[in-house]
């Protein structure tokens, strides 16, 4: 089994960094929609090409401006998959992933054996 990947803290981009993506992308959404980016009426947020939970960084390379609605939908389809990484690295609860189960109150001093006789466990 592989090693859990250590995830990286999101980390916001700067007006500069924005201004960059913008330029890079000639003012389009980073989905390959197409749609020009209204910050005003959609909204606009930066996505990362590969999620954090998946090993990707907060370098510049790996994020893109996206509409709102385009992140809406790839967060929804990433959303299953980044579970997963979260619950194989544990993240998901801090108790055990199995439970003892609980004794039906039987004597626990006493066994039967296979030949039907009841013995004494000491």
């Amino acid at each position: 089994m592989n090693a859990p990947v250590e995830i990286e803290p999101r980390r916001p981009l700067t007006r500069r960094e924005t201004i960059e993506l913008a330029v890079r992308q000639e003012g389009r959404c980073g989905c390959g929609c197409g749609v020009k980016l209204n910050a005003l009426t959609e909204g606009v947020i930066d996505e990362h090409v590969i999620p954090l939970e998946w090993g990707g960084s907060n370098d510049l390379p790996n994020r893109q401006l996206w509409r709102h609605p385009c992140a809406k939908a790839k967060t929804v389809k990433e959303a299953p998959q980044t579970a997963k990484v979260k619950r194989l690295a544990g993240e998901t609860c801090s108790a055990p992933t199995r439970r003892p189960l609980k004794s039906r109150g039987f004597d626990k001093t006493r066994r039967r054996t296979m030949s039907g006789r009841v013995e004494v466990i000491a």
